[in-house]
């Protein structure tokens, strides 16, 4: 809308992508379009994708993607909406940001509380979930629990991200395997720990009790970056193979 119009953008929050849909393709009371906007989109499931793809393909409604990581986005939806990147936060930043929450809402957290949330926060949203969520003075290890549910508890896409920045907590990984070891082969991670992952998963299917130190031993990977696997016929970065 044209401020000069006298109107304001009608907004209207949706945590359900389907009734988030289904809201956008009506009009507004003032009968102008809506936008489908999907917010932290890297942390979509596999079945929500699915279902902005489709809306995608049906070219229906416009639909924003507000990402901290783009290579998350399959490339079928990639490139076919418009998409605004956002660059992770960094812990001052995110300091900042929750001093001002907490003065606003008169919260008594105190500046330790705040850092341990910003280190371990990988979003902005995360990072004030947690605040609102948690209680001032808690163990530092109880607010790390809180941030996994936030974005980085086992369910989470971008799980094998904080495994290789080494900011993972919270339980053995339900990742596949090999989903973790190619991650980490494509962002140069250590080959003789590559090689050990690879050892170790090929003998947990006849070792009683080998798998869950599999997954454990792989939540270990490091990478100095965390790009998302691509998945196309592309050099790798960390070798000279082709995907």
């Amino acid at each position: 809308m044209v401020p000069m119009w006298g109107y304001a953008p009608e907004i209207e929050s949706e945590g359900n992508l389907s009734r988030l849909f289904t809201t956008t393709r009506l009009p507004t009371l003032t009968g102008a379009r809506r936008v489908a906007v999907i917010e932290d989109a890297h942390l979509l499931s596999k079945r929500e994708w699915t279902m902005v793809e489709a809306e995608v393909k049906a070219r229906q409604i416009p639909v924003v993607l507000i990402v901290e990581d783009p290579t998350q986005i399959p490339w079928a939806i990639r490139k076919g909406t418009l998409r605004i990147d956002l660059s992770r936060p960094t812990q001052k930043q995110l300091v900042d940001w929750l001093q001002g929450i907490r003065d606003e809402h008169n919260l008594t957290h105190s500046d330790s509380d705040l850092a341990t949330i910003a280190t371990q926060s990988s979003t902005w949203r995360s990072a004030r979930l947690t605040l609102m969520t948690t209680p001032p003075g808690v163990d530092p290890e109880q607010i790390l629990a809180s941030v996994g549910r936030f974005g980085v508890g086992p369910k989470n896409p971008s799980e094998i991200t904080e495994i290789l920045a080494g900011r993972h907590r919270g339980p053995t990984t339900n990742f596949h395997p090999l989903a973790i070891l190619s991650m980490a082969e494509y962002n140069g991670a250590d080959p003789h720990h590559i090689a050990t992952g690879l050892v170790l998963h090929a003998h947990d299917w006849k070792t009683d009790g080998l798998s869950p130190i599999v997954k454990d031993y792989l939540t270990t990977l490091r990478a100095s970056s965390q790009n998302r696997v691509p998945y196309r016929n592309r050099p790798l970065w960390g070798s000279p193979q082709l995907i």
